[in-house]
């Protein structure tokens, strides 16, 4: 009797463990793709170094930036700006105090230098020497005449023959600034020139009335 009832406990208890499912593991199901943290990207670097200018680039960009228009002309030409009234009419017109010109014949000829002070006191060459108060005075009325004190000139360009005259001039003028002009004989034109040739004579003849 009690073999019977032992037996009938353990298929009471077989049964049950048939009947009841087993748990099933868990599981971890895949994040919706937009869930998906990423990483973010890279912060880009940069091999770049700072350049600072030196003073004299920024004073050539300034110039260049800020500086007056440069006026492009054809080599033989002259351009005359519009006369204006002096800021201060006070202000005396423009005469030379000094004036410094140079002649070089050909490309390995002599060099003539003159120098003529507005005192009258001339230089040629090393050579001193005086003009009266009338020649100086002439010189300065060619000048005016031919705007030298104010011309945009361009009487430079190409070296066409090799016995050509190369002229330099340079003034010194009373309003403290300095003016330089140089001239190529082949590109300078007629009135210029026989300025020029009439500056190389000074002392020597007199000069002439422009």
């Amino acid at each position: 009797m009690k073999r019977l009832i032992v037996l009938l406990m353990s298929a009471a208890l077989a049964l049950a463990a048939c009947a009841t499912p087993a748990t099933p593991a868990a599981t971890t199901s895949p994040a919706p793709a937009s869930d998906i943290a990423t990483p973010d990207p890279a912060l880009p670097t940069s091999d770049a170094t700072l350049i600072i200018p030196t003073p004299q680039e920024a004073g050539l960009a300034a110039t260049l930036v800020l500086g007056d228009p440069v006026t492009l002309i054809a080599p033989g030409s002259v351009t005359l700006p519009e006369a204006t009234e002096p800021v201060d009419p006070n202000q005396p017109p423009p005469r030379f105090q000094t004036l410094t010109f140079t002649m070089a014949s050909g490309v390995d000829g002599d060099l003539l230098m003159i120098e003529l002070n507005i005192d009258g006191s001339l230089s040629r060459n090393g050579v001193v020497s005086a003009l009266p108060a009338s020649e100086v005075e002439a010189v300065h009325a060619a000048m005016s005449t031919l705007r030298l004190y104010d011309a945009v000139t361009s009487f430079t360009g190409p070296a066409r023959t090799g016995d050509a005259n190369n002229y330099g001039l340079t003034l010194m003028i009373n309003n403290g600034s300095e003016r330089f002009i140089p001239a190529m004989e082949a590109y300078t034109p007629p009135q210029y020139l026989r300025f020029f040739n009439a500056l190389a004579q000074l002392g020597l003849q007199p000069f002439p009335v422009f």
